[in-house]
């Protein structure tokens, strides 16, 4: 009997035991998840409508996607909201605070304090292309002076502003990099303002010739390209100031822009 009644209390004692342990445990992932969540922070990123080859339309690919990725998958403690609006959009939801960070911008773009830049992810720039028919030899402002020049509407040109508000410049602004290669496979302007990143691949889309143009030798202007974000997110900037160093060191931007550029250049 005293051995049964042992028993029975080594038992009993056994199973408050497991209890009591499958209890900490639950309870352990509860408070885990439950800090995760907590500890996640929702990021909103605004993008025009494309930015090819960094981004399409419908935020499908893209070198600058592709970048994003290995940057959330790195750090799991921001969740990131990707919102594509109209070009005159970013900047008025950007002041308005509807936004966290403009996706890719430059210091050259905007001076305002209420920002800050990460560090420099990629140098670009735009230059002048025209056709070998019709060729426009660039290397100053004034060597544009009296063509017809097709540029995107809502950007800034740099040095070419003040020739432009002139009117020495003829500019035929449009609201997308479609319809600036349109205009300039039908010739109705005698070149166009295109950046060097993603002229191959829109060029290509586009079903243009390469052979039968010009790119300018001289850039109309370089410029570097990075999120800008705003002051209240210093911990996002933080964390991607960091990610693009590492990026940098460790060769993931080389190989995400050289496996996207392989696959524009097919």
């Amino acid at each position: 009997m005293l051995v049964a009644n042992s028993q029975k209390y080594v038992r009993a004692a056994l199973m408050k035991t497991a209890v009591l342990c499958i209890s900490i445990v639950f309870l352990s992932l509860v408070i885990f998840l439950s800090s995760s969540c907590q500890a996640a922070q929702k990021i909103v990123m605004i993008f025009d409508k494309q930015y090819e080859p960094f981004y399409m339309e419908g935020l499908h690919q893209g070198i600058f996607l592709d970048f994003l990725k290995g940057f959330e998958k790195s750090h799991p403690e921001f969740i990131i909201q990707k919102l594509q609006l109209p070009r005159k959009r970013l900047d008025l939801a950007m002041k308005a605070g509807e936004a966290d960070v403009f996706s890719l911008n430059s210091p050259m773009f905007s001076k305002d304090d209420q920002y800050h830049f990460t560090d420099c992810i990629w140098v670009t720039g735009d230059y002048i292309v025209s056709k070998k028919k019709n060729p426009v030899i660039y290397k100053q402002p004034e060597d544009l002076y009296y063509y017809r020049v097709g540029t995107l509407l809502g950007n800034h040109y740099g040095p070419l502003e003040s020739h432009i508000n002139s009117g020495k410049i003829f500019i035929h602004a449009v609201v997308d990099y479609d319809a600036l290669l349109q205009i300039f496979a039908r010739d109705r302007v005698d070149c166009i303002i295109i950046n060097k990143h993603m002229a191959l691949y829109s060029l290509h889309k586009a079903g243009i010739d390469r052979e039968q143009l010009i790119f300018s030798d001289s850039a109309v202007y370089e410029f570097e390209l990075m999120p800008m974000i705003q002051k209240s997110s210093g911990h996002f900037l933080e964390a991607m100031n960091k990610f693009i160093r590492e990026s940098k060191n460790n060769g993931f931007l080389q190989e995400v822009s050289e496996r996207f550029n392989g696959e524009v250049l097919r």
